[in-house]
């Protein structure tokens, strides 16, 4: 029985290999140089990172302590019969609880950092609640009202019927009048959606429990009361920011409110009604002298009533002003009149936005006494001011306007526009303009074209800042939009729709560096000097007349080498995911060879000597069968893969012949053996109802093939499949529309055994 025991012990010493000790004991040497074990600190490992922390270490798992174990009965000498005898049962050892985790072990003071930068960046909900059921250290961290600094609040079961609605926000009443004192008490940023009911009570919980409140948002609510705002603005010392845009607010309330917290109101948002004069008059009468931010737009409902606002008064109730956007409105300013002087104007305006989808009242005029004394404005949106010229906004005092918008929207129809004066604009601020809209305008081709000349350089010799340039609409040629693009080398957006001077292919909105980039170039090959074959088709390699697939160099090396040159080859990148090939077939030089030798052989009296034989029919047989092939193969064909909506193209001499889903067109490496069974591979174009064209002739090198095929299939965004019809080396981008996979690709199984199995392709 003992010899029985020290053979298995024999065993199972074998079974530990001595390196593996060896690996483990080096890996314990370092972490004890990194902390040492009576420093107070321990190491932990996690997937990204290792921490160095305070206290004692975590309890070992269970299998290291197997595995130092073994490794001491290894290191200790001891003889068969000391290996026979029975072990000793251990003594108990207390039980250890088990380790909290690394989350529980960094202080609290770091947690708040790094939960208030993802607070800043993303908001604090969903990640705060998200956050607080992980641990209880993080749930403290969580709950600390310092990171609830932004909150929106809408009840639940919004836009059911009305007695759902009422039960939903008296449910959420209750949760905040425990939230409120114990997790908002630092709240800056309030806004309320859909509050029909409850919502005095909300903001008087606000007013007992938020005194840091800086910005409150009203949007879709109803029943705001006086009394609710007036509590409101004592109760919020910071308050300087009120949003009732799309809310029915009495004007009574705001203009207590008003009243209450004017001198320190900073901005304001406001939805045009009947009842916003009274707002205005408010603040004509200089009840908010630091204002600096004023919107007032339409709400859903278009109210056709103009608005007069005095713009005299309104410099002088509001000469903070840094930003005053009037959207959508029927804005009718009071007229001056010939005694009347000249307001203050707005010496700290930044923005002014005027943008209207209808014809409005705004002219030179009222844009001279907006803006008199307005020097550092930055932005000016004149989006359907049809009645402002380009000699009055050269008058205007400021000189470093960065964002100029001058769109026409579905009412150039109806105008008589001005035909020059562009050049105006441009040349007084081109050194600073970032965005341009010139769309609808009715602008000459020469007006337009002097006009962007001024973003040819700048005096300074510095970079041009124009990032954004909408054309659409207008009369620019094709020279002036490639001179913008190659002068303007920071352009990000230019739109060109509905251009008439520009050809089809150009008439579109690009995005993006290389998109912008892609007119020009058109625009250059177009204009490109033809050789002497010019009236014969190019193809997608841009050298006249190129056959496809001669045949004797059509090889991997060659490919490649193509490839490298090219890497959409064969086609051509004619737009962003738009490739285009041209070609013609290789029969057309076959033809010619064969139509070439037998017009030598009859030519050269080689019929003659075997007349006698009855032969002289082959190469008169063979001239007609040369000339029908060449004639067959005259027809240029054109494949077009456009991806941007997902189709291709296929047409001989201009009439189509087939198209269909990009699916249908992919790469394929075909297998062909010999009588001594050698496999050969062929790289083939292929598609519905297309010719096959070959890129490889026969080769042996499986691997190369593959990856150029793959390469090619990547680059052209199209699909590609084996030599096999069942593989895991099909690539499948595009599938037949309501499918999810296909009886050629091979499907693992990833699921457990039991159950419901799910099933993934692997392509």
């Amino acid at each position: 029985m003992a010899s029985g025991t020290a053979g298995r012990a024999r065993r199972r010493v074998r079974v530990v290999h001595p390196a593996a000790a060896r690996t483990r004991s080096a890996e314990d040497w370092w972490w004890d140089r990194l902390a040492p074990s009576g420093s107070g600190y321990h190491l932990l490992q996690s997937d990204s990172m290792l921490l160095v922390l305070p206290g004692p270490g975590p309890a070992r798992p269970r299998a290291q302590r197997r595995a130092a174990r073994r490794a001491q009965r290894l290191r200790s000498p001891g003889s068969r019969a000391a290996e026979a005898k029975p072990r000793t049962a251990p003594a108990p050892t207390p039980l250890q609880e088990p380790d909290p985790g690394w989350g529980d072990r960094v202080p609290l003071e770091i947690l708040l950092q790094i939960f208030g930068l993802l607070v800043a960046a993303d908001g604090p909900i969903p990640f705060l609640g998200r956050a607080a059921r992980v641990c209880r250290r993080w749930n403290e961290a969580a709950s600390q009202p310092a990171l609830w600094h932004t909150l929106t609040l809408s009840p639940p079961l919004a836009g059911r019927p009305a007695k759902s609605g009422a039960k939903a926000e008296k449910k959420l009443l209750s949760s905040l009048e425990w939230l409120m004192p114990n997790r908002f008490s630092q709240l800056q940023r309030l806004t309320l959606i859909h509050w029909k009911s409850q919502l005095h009570s909300v903001l008087k919980l606000v007013s007992e429990s938020c005194p840091r409140l800086s910005f409150l948002k009203l949007s879709d609510c109803h029943g705001v009361t006086p009394d609710a705002l007036i509590m409101l603005a004592k109760a919020c010392p910071q308050l300087h920011s009120l949003d009732i845009q799309h809310s029915m607010v009495e004007s009574t309330a705001v203009v207590s409110f008003l009243e209450e917290a004017g001198p320190r109101m900073q901005k304001l948002w406001l939805t045009y009604n009947s009842q916003t004069t009274a707002i205005l008059g408010a603040l004509l009468g200089s009840c908010c002298p630091q204002l600096q931010v004023l919107e007032v737009s339409t709400g859903l409902n278009h109210n056709i009533t103009p608005l007069q606002l005095p713009v005299e008064a309104l410099q002088k109730g509001c000469p903070q002003l840094q930003v005053l956007r009037l959207l959508n409105l029927m804005w009718l300013p009071k007229p001056s009149g010939r005694a009347m002087t000249p307001g203050p104007g707005f010496p700290s305006l930044e923005e002014l936005c005027l943008a209207s989808s209808t014809c409005n009242f705004v002219s030179n005029e009222v844009l001279g006494r907006l803006l008199h004394g307005s020097p550092h404005l930055r932005l000016l949106d004149l989006r359907g001011c049809a009645r402002i010229t380009p000699a009055g906004l050269h008058d205007l005092p400021c000189q470093e306007l960065e964002q100029l918008h001058l769109g026409l929207y579905g009412m150039s129809d109806r105008l008589t526009l001005a035909k020059e004066g562009s050049p105006l604009l441009t040349q007084k601020w081109c050194h600073s303009l970032r965005e341009l809209d010139l769309s609808g305008q009715g602008f000459s081709e020469k007006d337009l074209e002097q006009a962007l000349a001024a973003f040819s350089g700048t005096p300074g010799g510095s970079h041009l800042a124009l990032c954004s340039l909408n054309l659409r609409g207008t009369r620019v040629t094709p020279g002036t939009v490639s001179s913008v693009i190659s002068s303007c080398p920071g352009l990000r957006y230019l739109n060109l729709e509905s251009c008439r001077c520009l050809p089809r292919g150009l008439k579109r909105a690009y995005r993006g560096p290389e998109e912008v980039q892609w007119p020009a170039g058109v625009i250059r090959a177009r204009d490109a000097p033809k050789g002497r074959f010019s009236g014969l088709p190019t193809t997608s390699s841009g050298k006249p007349f190129q056959l496809w697939a001669q045949g004797l160099f059509c090889t991997e090396r060659s490919l490649a080498r193509r490839l490298k040159n090219n890497s959409f080859y064969p086609f051509m990148q004619q737009q962003p995911n738009v490739f285009v090939l041209e070609y013609y077939l290789d029969t057309l030089w076959k033809g010619t060879l064969l139509f070439i030798v037998c017009i030598l052989l009859i030519s050269f009296g080689l019929v003659s000597e075997v007349q006698k034989q009855e032969t002289w029919g082959f190469p008169a047989y063979g001239v007609g069968v040369g000339l029908w092939l060449m004639i067959s193969s005259l027809p240029r064909r054109r494949l077009v893969l456009n991806h941007a909506r997902g189709v291709y193209h296929f047409s001989i001499q201009g009439r189509t012949v087939c198209q269909g889903p990009m699916h249908l067109v992919y790469v394929r490496l075909a297998l062909n053996s010999d009588a001594y069974r050698r496999c050969f591979f062929q790289l083939v174009l292929c598609g519905h109802k297309l010719e096959p064209l070959v890129l490889v002739q026969l080769s042996e090198r499986y691997e190369q093939m593959e990856y150029l095929g793959r390469y090619i299939a990547r680059k052209l965004n199209i699909n590609y499949f084996d030599c096999l019809a069942t593989s895991y080396r099909h690539v499948v981008r595009h599938w037949p529309l309501g499918t999810t996979f296909s009886p050629g690709i091979v499907l693992r199984k990833t699921g457990a055994y039991g159950g419901n199995p799910q099933w993934d392709p692997d392509v």
